[in-house]
């Protein structure tokens, strides 16, 4: 109760201010930025984004990107909800999905960066590992996969709970890695420490107060850093103008794909 005191004493005090965005040679950047608890928490603050955005920065040929651990239909519901912008790209899964959209706001799936996560993935055997070995079930408990990830064929998800201190972000991650490699798959491992707030966006069974681990298994070329460049390269922009917003670990290789500009 103290700490929330904190909180609203600290963020009543806040002020609005205004940031030099960096402007390439064609007057434009790339925004790529995480959603919940990021653009997504505050209506009145959404409205005004979309505003400026609609109004100042698409007709700079500025590009939005939503940077996502969400799937495209999780996605579609909040986007329902909280009237957000029909984005240029879509990154979603932590990298393991992109879609474009055409005139009218249809998504269309990126086949050439699906392609790319095929080579060398095999989910059938990354469940088996995580769910089936012993080390991780005696340290964590029984492994399932979260439904978000169950229909997305290039991504297995987990969620713990941190039990104590002693599970931390680097453990989890080199316990699974140790798992995987054992088992001879090569796998890109994630993981964030989240703490849910009362209001976060954030659904599913997790609890206010409590602290959860999630982990995301996904092929060695996936993960939101390389979308993001990828998608750079898609729409002609360098990290140099490109904007990254995110408020968790898994959004940690958004800041780490080159020089971006970063809001936390």
């Amino acid at each position: 109760p103290a700490l929330s005191a904190l909180s609203s004493t600290l963020l009543s005090r806040l002020e609005p201010f205004s940031v030099k965005l960096p402007f390439g040679p064609r007057g434009a950047i790339m925004l790529s930025t995480d959603l919940d608890d990021t653009l997504v928490g505050d209506k009145m603050s959404l409205a005004r984004f979309n505003d400026v955005w609609l109004a100042q920065l698409e007709p700079r040929g500025c590009k939005l990107v939503y940077n996502t651990g969400r799937s495209f239909d999780d996605y579609m519901l909040l986007a329902k909800e909280w009237a957000l912008l029909v984005p240029d790209v879509f990154i979603g899964g932590c990298g393991s999905q992109i879609y474009t959209f055409d005139d009218y706001g249809r998504p269309i799936a990126d086949r050439v960066w699906q392609h790319k996560l095929e080579k060398g993935w095999n989910k059938t055997a990354v469940a088996d590992a995580a769910e089936n070995t012993a080390s991780l079930s005696e340290r964590y408990g029984r492994i399932t996969q979260k439904r978000e990830s169950s229909k997305n064929p290039f991504m297995y998800s987990c969620k713990v709970l941190r039990a104590d201190e002693s599970m931390t972000v680097r453990g989890i991650i080199a316990d699974f890695e140790r798992c995987m490699r054992e088992r001879g798959l090569a796998v890109k491992v994630g993981a964030a420490s989240v703490a849910y707030s009362a209001d976060s966006t954030v659904q599913g069974d997790v609890r206010p107060g409590q602290t959860y681990l999630y982990v995301d298994l996904l092929p060695r070329a996936a993960g939101k850093g390389n979308a993001q460049a990828y998608v750079q390269g898609l729409l002609g922009f360098t990290p140099q103008t490109t904007v990254v917003a995110g408020d968790s670990g898994n959004d940690v290789p958004m800041f780490t794909a080159g020089a971006v500009r970063g809001i936390l």
